[in-house]
């Protein structure tokens, strides 16, 4: 991909290996056991000739076992090492309850850790802007945020028909990543210059809760939507505040099923945005299109995602969700896929 603000390009290369055990006792399934492994590589090239590559590792152990009475209990732990070579240990667990064949009960909690973006590392660009100077200068030192937190909620599900869930998070993170200024000012008519660097500046606690439906009258069409309401403190770094999702996808089969094309539309809309100061960002909907083309195991994929943002009318534009890093207004992916089975 390609980085039109800061001239940056760069490319990941993941390689994963998954393995499931089965435990069947008296012809009864009584739990699984899951592990998988992954190898990244980020590679990233800099307008002034900087090449960066970084290496990663990851794995996971989880065991699940189901008792009698519909109760399901989940164990994990896992083990990341990130491209700035700091280790994460984080445990994972989760309890479901069966109370009736189509209604589940859930509660589940663990850590989680979200290291540096690229830019908030090594960005170092100047541009000038309605008569300053702007120098954006990234940190090698920075950690990475970690989180903890957890969830409770429930699934209702009739297959071919109707799905329904709910749940209540909460979540804290420390060591919030931020970009702070400093402005220097100079002698007329020189511009001023203002600096801005990343800091691991703040913790923020989020609660909130989330609500997601769907129809479906044959297993190849689903309607939906999802919505979800997040509230957290300090609110000036937060995610937005009410969040809309509404899709409808539909699959359809060739070639004896074996070439599949799956249409998918969607609007999703942000609401509530926190802004540097006291007013928030400007309204968000993104509407995107994806087309999917499988013949057994190869796939073709495309997404266009088009914004319209309420800055002055709703019209398509480039956007803000959190300050400071604009998204653009419109864009266009495209992939392969190819699944090897053993």
């Amino acid at each position: 991909w390609a980085d039109p603000d800061t001239n940056a390009s760069g490319i990941t290369i993941a390689n994963t290996d998954a393995a499931k055990i089965t435990i069947i006792k008296n012809n009864t399934h009584v739990g699984d056991i899951y592990f998988d492994a992954t190898y990244r590589t980020c590679v990233a090239d800099y307008a002034d000739e900087r090449h960066i590559v970084k290496n990663g590792f990851s794995s996971a152990l989880a065991l699940e076992h189901e008792f009698s009475g519909g109760l399901s209990v989940l164990g994990g732990l896992c083990y990341d090492r990130d491209y700035l070579g700091e280790d994460h240990i984080l445990p994972v667990g989760a309890v479901t309850v069966r109370i009736k064949p189509d209604l589940n009960l859930f509660a589940s909690g663990g850590m989680a850790y979200r290291q540096p973006a690229f830019d908030e590392l090594y960005l170092l660009q100047s541009i000038s802007d309605r008569g300053d100077i702007l120098v954006f200068e990234g940190d090698s030192a920075l950690v990475s945020e970690r989180s903890n937190g957890g969830e409770v909620g429930f699934i209702h599900r009739q297959e071919n028909k109707f799905f329904l869930g709910g749940k209540a998070f909460y979540r804290k993170t420390g060591d919030v990543i931020d970009w702070m200024s400093t402005r220097i000012a100079a002698d007329s008519p020189s511009p001023d210059t203002l600096y801005y660097s990343p800091e691991n500046k703040f913790d923020i606690e989020t609660y909130g809760g989330t609500i997601h439906f769907e129809l479906t009258s044959d297993k190849d069409f689903r309607f939906g939507g999802i919505y979800t309401y997040s509230h957290s403190t300090p609110s000036n770094f937060a995610a937005p505040e009410h969040v809309l999702k509404i899709f409808a996808e539909e699959t359809r089969y060739y070639l004896d099923d074996e070439l599949s094309a799956l249409l998918r539309l969607e609007a999703q809309g942000y609401f509530g945005i926190p802004g540097d100061s006291e007013e928030d960002l400007d309204p968000v909907v993104i509407l995107r299109g994806r087309l999917r083309l499988k013949f057994l195991t190869f796939s073709v994929f495309s997404q266009y995602e088009y914004a319209l943002s309420d800055s002055d009318g709703w019209k398509n534009a480039d956007y803000y969700l959190l300050p400071g890093y604009d998204l653009p207004g419109s864009r266009w992916r495209a992939g392969v896929e190819w699944e090897f089975f053993d």
